[in-house]
């Protein structure tokens, strides 16, 4: 299903299922928050083994870990509003 396709869906919800939906996202967007701080902090920790952690404003940024880590949380937060909205309606995300 696209995006497209689940936001057509969502459209047609009335304001309390869209509640509904939104208080899914806030749960998903609250689990990912942990997941990205336990990351996180793995990656900060096998850098700090490797001696190649660095203080400052995203000066971890330029080792590929944490780069790939970023871009993985990129891609999950802006897939939650559709798996919010799938799960509500439960259907496959997918």
């Amino acid at each position: 299903m696209t995006k497209e396709e689940v936001r057509a869906l969502y459209d047609k919800l009335d304001e309390a299922q869209k509640k509904e939906v939104q208080k899914i996202f806030e749960e998903k967007r609250t689990e990912l928050f942990k997941w990205y701080d336990v990351e996180t902090e793995k990656v900060y920790e096998k850098l700090k083994e490797e001696g190649r952690y660095r203080l400052g404003l995203d000066a971890n940024n330029s080792q590929p870990e944490a780069r790939a880590l970023s871009a993985e949380y990129n891609h999950r937060f802006c897939a939650l509003p559709e798996e919010s909205i799938c799960e509500f309606l439960g259907i496959d995300a997918g």
